[in-house]
């Protein structure tokens, strides 16, 4: 784009230097590497395609907006899945990915090219349908993303091109004194909520957050997610009285060995392990999907998670809190954890606690620090404090049960959250809670 702007100011040498010596090998260069449906790819587009506007090299122009394997248009229609989410199914990468399809995007559109569909359009509405009451991302999968204010620049650009109120509301939230806010955003933008407060599915991606006045809860149910994903299916987030409750712990850097050793782990998640192992690379399934007034209901299942093993998760959000009720069947008896992490000081009520000791050494268990342990067959709760806030779990009777308190890496791993552990021995059992937030 700089160059753009002072190009017929430069003298023909000049232009023909940063051309011919500068931009067109640095395009055949990236041309060089091709990635398919990548977010990486979209940077690459980008790039090569704004050279070919640059410079006039038609080829480049078609290359990066319509080869079929890899160009803008293959993108969307490939990339981005029902409901807007992009198939990696994070949301970090997903806001990567906006951010590297709006300068192919637009400097298009000055050619005459419309690329500003409404599949493109609901890359910008997936953020919103699926951030938690605060404008958080649930964080699941490789790198959780920002809250969705921090891209108001993005916005700007969407606001201007499709019009649509609600990211107009969003930019209002902003500073902005963006690039983007010179250049596209209107002089005012409009107030007014900027997040859905009714419940939303992502049926594709296998995400939906469940909203009431009282919380809201995001869970992850259908699609791996590639490279990026976790074992963690059937996993929730909650967000209630102002501050998160269920936590994912999303990611650190890569190369890390902490990254492989706790946030790829099922037990660093707030869903169930089984005999200490990692969930395989499988998919779940919806079950059943019913949003009306304030009450909604999700259920899902995951056969192919461990071998022999049947899970299913049924929660029900009302105007009061959240029911959860997570089964586990097989035909032989197997040692199931039930996780959930939390920020707060962790206390159990109703079970007879005593100092606890590590649960094993290795698939995350290595990292989780147990500090107490007891054992009921009767109707217990966890509360978690943080500030005035305190998140509640019900739990109720079953015989055998086993209740570990420790704590773990957070998104910080410098700094370590509350951890519950559920332990039971069994071919099925049925964990039901009920989670309720409060203020003190």
């Amino acid at each position: 784009f700089g160059y753009a702007l002072v190009r017929d100011a430069l003298p023909e040498a000049a232009r023909r230097h940063i051309e011919q010596d500068l931009l067109l090998p640095a395009a055949d260069t990236i041309r060089s590497h091709r990635m398919g449906i990548h977010n990486i790819q979209c940077w690459k587009n980008s790039a090569v395609g704004l050279v070919g506007f640059v410079t006039g090299r038609d080829e480049l122009i078609r290359e990066a907006i319509d080869d079929p394997e890899r160009g803008f248009r293959a993108q969307i229609a490939k990339g981005v899945t029902e409901g807007g989410l992009w198939w990696e199914g994070s949301l970090g990468y997903h806001q990567y990915t906006m951010r590297a399809l709006w300068p192919l995007a637009e400097a298009a559109r000055h050619a005459g090219i419309d690329l500003y569909t409404d599949r493109y359009r609901s890359l910008y509405d997936a953020p919103l349908a699926l951030a938690l009451p605060n404008g958080d991302p649930p964080g699941f999968n490789d790198n959780a993303g920002r809250n969705v204010v921090d891209y108001g620049p993005l916005y700007e650009i969407a606001y201007a091109r499709w019009k649509r109120p609600v990211y107009g509301r969003l930019v209002a939230r902003t500073k902005r004194d963006s690039l983007e806010a010179l250049l596209y955003g209107p002089p005012e933008a409009p107030l007014g909520p900027m997040l859905p407060t009714h419940s939303t599915l992502l049926r594709q991606a296998g995400y939906a957050v469940l909203r009431s006045p009282a919380m809201a809860a995001a869970v992850r149910f259908g699609s791996y997610g590639g490279g990026h994903g976790h074992p963690d299916v059937l996993n929730i987030v909650t967000y209630g009285a102002g501050r998160q409750g269920g936590l994912d712990p999303g990611s650190i850097h890569y190369g890390v060995p902490l990254h492989r050793e706790w946030y790829r782990t099922t037990i660093a998640h707030n869903t169930v392990c089984v005999d200490g192992g990692l969930q395989a690379r499988a998919d779940g399934r919806l079950e059943e999907w019913k949003a009306e007034g304030e009450v909604t209901i999700l259920a899902a299942s995951a056969d192919q998670a461990y071998p022999g093993v049947r899970l299913r998760r049924r929660l029900r959000l009302d105007s009061t809190g959240l029911e959860d009720r997570f089964e586990c069947s097989s035909e032989t008896e197997h040692v199931y954890d039930w996780a959930f992490h939390a920020p707060g000081r962790l206390r159990v009520v109703g079970v007879q606690m005593e100092p606890g000791e590590a649960l094993g050494d290795a698939n995350g268990y290595q990292h989780l620090k147990i500090r107490l342990r007891g054992r009921t067959d009767a109707d217990w709760r966890a509360v978690w404090t943080d500030g005035a806030a305190q998140l509640v779990i019900r739990m109720k009777g079953a015989p055998g049960t086993e209740v570990y308190v420790g704590s773990g890496p957070g998104r910080d791993p410098t700094t370590e959250i509350d951890a519950l552990i559920v332990r039971r021995r069994a071919a099925r059992t049925v964990f039901e809670a009920r989670h309720e937030f409060t203020r003190e």
